[in-house]
């Protein structure tokens, strides 16, 4: 595995298979951008936001340990996206083979200064993200970049998505924090039942045997 040595963060790595094209159909090779490269292990998140799911099944307190979308994650998504073989090299994470970012590993992993104001992280557009054809069609919103008579740049979140992180709300037990369409962590994004928001899968990749 010397190839995977010289990787630096930002760099991207393709690994397993995901439906990509709007209707559904076939598998294309899933890109990963790499956060971290660290004692034989890659910290690895999907570059596109690859689906569209709710947090949790129904609008209730809950936790990253018991929700719905942790199961979907390391039950299909998991199932049908790795191979046998490139299962072994899938590392777990605190019980999860494949996991969303938390808070604080989206802003250690990005160009972001940690600032803290108001309840709300810094615009950070490293963390921009664009949704496939099929996270498109299977709901996922976009955002138009158009806002009260203004016209947005690409750099302004034009053409992107939200997408979730794993902490349960700050405010609520009912909801979960979120990266906004403009890069801003927002630590009570919307209620877990909000099923159009996207879904941005990590993984740790261990090549170090």
């Amino acid at each position: 595995m010397s190839k995977f040595l010289s990787l630096k963060p930002k760099d991207i790595i393709a690994l397993g298979t995901y439906p990509q094209a709007a209707d559904g159909n076939g598998k294309t090779p899933v890109l990963w951008r790499v956060l971290e490269n660290k004692n034989g292990s890659l910290f690895l998140l999907s570059e596109k936001i690859l689906d569209c799911k709710k947090y949790h099944f129904e609008n209730a307190g809950i936790t990253w340990r018991d929700c719905g979308l942790r199961k979907w994650l390391n039950g299909y998504f998991y199932n049908s996206a790795f191979s046998n073989e490139e299962k072994e090299l899938i590392k777990s994470k605190e019980e999860d083979f494949v996991f969303l970012l938390s808070e604080s590993e989206a802003i250690k992993n990005f160009d972001a200064d940690g600032k803290f104001d108001n309840g709300k992280y810094d615009k950070n557009e490293s963390r921009l993200a664009a949704g496939t054809d099929f996270a498109v069609k299977s709901g996922l919103w976009i955002w138009n970049g158009v806002y009260d008579g203004k016209t947005y740049s690409e750099t302004d979140g034009r053409g992107k998505s939200v997408w979730g992180l794993k902490d349960n709300g700050a405010t609520g037990n009912n909801t979960a924090a979120d990266v906004s369409y403009r890069g801003i962590i927002r630590p009570s994004g919307r209620e877990v039942i909000c099923g159009d928001y996207g879904v941005r899968p990590a993984i740790i990749l261990n090549y170090n045997f």
